[in-house]
């Protein structure tokens, strides 16, 4: 806390994320001195609520951006090499197409082969699956499914992947607090300064910067307000719920239903089944969204036919 005050930052970066987390730790690698603060836990918000999945693009295929898909599939390399590998492990994911959805099997022969040629026909390739031999990976009931490809993607701890950076961008020198919010920015002659308050003692702090990042997710334009009250929202919200039920036996892949208007997978994680997701617009002031039963009643719907026995409850 007395450093930050004490000191003129480089950068100050405002989210503890995943994303405001990797900005500081390059920042603090090209020898600036660079401050990261986040209102709570770090990687405790957007970055702590994902799919767990680190996956290659394949959803991206059919909107056309090849160059997307290959940025991600470099991404998800580097972190399985370098970066992680002991938080991003390789896992199979089954595509499924439903009995209800045939036509979209010749969609699915299609995403196969773009896939593998995007990725530069690596092993393991993308490769249609026979519906019994899907059934040794995935226990799903065969009389929903149609169709099956399997490609491998990855599977991570987000939470764990987040708090790694801001641990990173500390041993690069950067000085990083949570609990830690910004309050007000006011820029003037070259320099940022902050308002802060420590959310722990309530103590109010004013550091100063010369250049700040807003990585603060859902809340950039509440960020943004604080230097500009007159700005306008650049951003849309969305919700998407998760649930998690109980891993039954038989399960060594994910499944993904193959479908263009819906994002619906159920994956084995953390020794639970997590089945997500869905995605709802949400208004500005509601960044406390919580899951309805609608939402839990939605996920379940998608997977009650698919997945055998009586495991699919909201209970």
């Amino acid at each position: 806390m007395q450093r930050l005050e004490g000191e003129v930052a480089d950068l100050l970066v405002i989210g503890g994320g995943i994303v405001g987390s990797r900005v500081a730790y390059e920042g603090a690698r090209a020898g600036l001195k660079v401050a990261l603060i986040d209102q709570e836990d770090f990687g405790g918000a957007t970055s702590a609520a994902s799919s767990k999945l680190i996956h290659g693009g394949l959803r991206y295929l059919a909107t056309g951006d090849m160059n997307l898909v290959r940025e991600l599939q470099r991404e998800r390399a580097l972190l399985r090499s370098h970066v992680a590998p002991h938080l991003v492990r390789p896992l199979n994911l089954v595509l499924a197409v439903e009995r209800s959805r045939s036509r979209r099997a010749a969609k699915l022969v299609a995403a196969l082969a773009l896939y593998a040629g995007v990725s530069g026909f690596r092993r393991p390739r993308p490769r249609l699956l026979r519906c019994p031999e899907a059934m040794k990976l995935v226990p799903f009931d065969p009389a929903a499914i149609f169709a099956c490809g399997l490609v491998e993607e990855a599977s991570t701890h987000d939470a764990r992947l987040a708090l790694l950076t801001a641990r990173a961008a500390r041993r690069a020198g950067a000085i990083t607090l949570n609990y830690v919010g910004a309050i007000a920015i006011d820029r003037t002659r070259g320099l940022s300064e902050i308002t802060a308050v420590d959310a722990v003692t309530g103590e109010h702090l004013v550091t100063r910067s010369r250049s700040v990042v807003n990585a603060s997710g859902p809340w950039v334009d509440r960020v943004r307000l604080l230097e500009d009250p007159g700005a306008r929202p650049l951003t849309r919200l969305s919700k998407g719920v998760h649930v998690v039920l109980p891993l039954p036996d038989g399960w060594h892949a994910g499944i993904a239903l193959f479908d263009d208007s819906r994002s619906a997978f159920a994956v084995p994680w953390q020794g639970m089944l997590l089945l997500g997701a869905t995605d709802t617009p949400v208004e500005d002031d509601a960044l406390d969204a919580a899951p309805t039963d609608d939402d839990i009643e939605t996920l379940l719907g998608w997977f009650r036919d698919v997945l055998p026995g009586d495991g699919v409850r909201a209970d």
